[in-house]
This record gives C-alpha cells, sequence and structure tokens, in this order.
C-alpha cells in the first residue's frame, strides 16, 4: 500500500464516510501537494518549523517517538482556509470534519513516510508513490535550516550549509 493508499484509508475510517479510495486519495494529492504536482511533506515540514510551537509538533512525526497532535485549527493555518475548504468539498463534507479528519491523518502518514526522521538520505531523491504513480520528495537542507536543526538536533543526516 503507497502512503496515498495508507491516507485515503485512515481518512475514510476516521470520517466514518464510505468514498471511493480515489476521491478520498485525489483531495489528499491535491491538498498535499506543491505546486508541481510533488507530494510536499518537505514543504510542510519547514512551514511548521518556522511557525515557532509547530515545530516541536513536525518533530515528533519525522522522529521514532510518539506522534504529538496537532488541532484543526493549526492545520488551517497552515494549509489556509481556502485549501482545506477546497479538500473538504472534495470529500463532500464540512470543514471542520475535514480538517479534525487530517488532524489524525497527518501526523502518521508524515511518520511513516519518513525513518528516524529521515525522508531522504543526504538530500538525495527519494520516491514515494502516490495516487498509482511515483512522485518525488526531497527535503533538502536549504528547506529545513536552520529551524529544523534547532528544533530536533540529530533527526536528520544533513550536513549543515
Amino acid at each position: 500500500m503507497d502512503i496515498m493508499e495508507m491516507g485515503a484509508s485512515l481518512l475514510s475510517e476516521k470520517l466514518g464516510m464510505d468514498l471511493d479510495p480515489a476521491t478520498i486519495t485525489s483531495a489528499l494529492s491535491g491538498l498535499l501537494s506543491n505546486a508541481d504536482g510533488q507530494i510536499d511533506f518537505a514543504g510542510i515540514a519547514s512551514k511548521m518549523a518556522s511557525s515557532g510551537d509547530l515545530g516541536a509538533i513536525v518533530g515528533s512525526w519525522l522522529g521514532d517517538g510518539e506522534n504529538s497532535p496537532i488541532s484543526a485549527e493549526s492545520l488551517t493555518s497552515i494549509f489556509g482556509s481556502d485549501k482545506i475548504a477546497e479538500f473538504a468539498g472534495q470529500l463532500g463534507t464540512d470543514t471542520d470534519t475535514a480538517s479534525n479528519g487530517l488532524a489524525d491523518v497527518l501526523p502518521q502518514l508524515m511518520d511513516k513516510s519518513s525513518s528516524g526522521g529521515n525522508h531522504s538520505r543526504n538530500g538525495r531523491w527519494r520516491q514515494w508513490p502516490a495516487g498509482g504513480s511515483e512522485v518525488a520528495i526531497r527535503l533538502s537542507a536549504k528547506q529545513l535550516q536552520p529551524r529544523c536543526h534547532q528544533l530536533c538536533p540529530g533527526l536528520c543526516d544533513f550536513e549543515q550549509a
């Protein structure tokens, strides 16, 4: 099962909705992708790392310990209310339900997509399947430094620039 299929399954279960998995996968991909259509956990982690308290939360997701929770309100501030509304619309639910479901699912997705805090080794590309096709996720040192290393030293193997 690829990471987006896992996300679709978790979200469907959390929401208690009987939606087509392809619909949920498409909604998740639309929300979590960058302008190039690639699943952008790196950008999400970077945005969270630069947002004060959210840096410690994302650090827990990337580490090997227990995942810290995130609020639906924090996710709305990360993604923006328009994107959350679009995501909810694709799922056929309201924004509160969608963002609460995402608050449970996103930590698990980012945790499962990393290994001990490493999305990639030394900034090289690592391929992640999404929606049946391969997408590249690159967590570069330039995107995360210096904030990531301040919040979670030793969790990644990027060399300081």
